[in-house]
């Protein structure tokens, strides 16, 4: 049972980097990009009823709380984000895309 999610999440994650389109390697996503791409994908994700009402709300916070933690580090920054300020808002978008694909996939699975 572990082992089948486990890997129909490997299966999601890689479906969705997919879709992302392609990336060279060279070319890195900005952190306005990634948030970008990751909102309209929570948005997908509750209009064909992926999601809960509730839980794109919940996401919609994280979103709402992210922006107000990097706007607060621009201001501390002099408008710029520090290397690890950048390092900690990846992390926290990770988080969220994480958060967003195990939501999806316990519908799935419920279904």
């Amino acid at each position: 049972m572990v082992r089948s999610l486990l890997s129909m999440l490997a299966s999601l994650l890689l479906f969705q980097m997919i879709s992302i389109g392609p990336v060279s390697s060279a070319e890195k996503l900005s952190i306005t990009d990634r948030q970008q791409i990751l909102f309209a994908k929570t948005v997908k994700a509750w209009k064909k009823k992926h999601l809960t009402m509730g839980e794109y709300q919940d996401l919609q916070e994280d979103f709402t709380k992210l922006e107000e933690r990097i706007e607060k580090m621009k201001a501390k920054n002099g408008g710029s984000l520090s290397y690890d300020n950048i390092e900690s808002v990846e992390s926290d978008l990770n988080d969220i895309s994480v958060q967003l694909h195990k939501k999806q996939l316990a519908k799935r699975v419920a279904d």
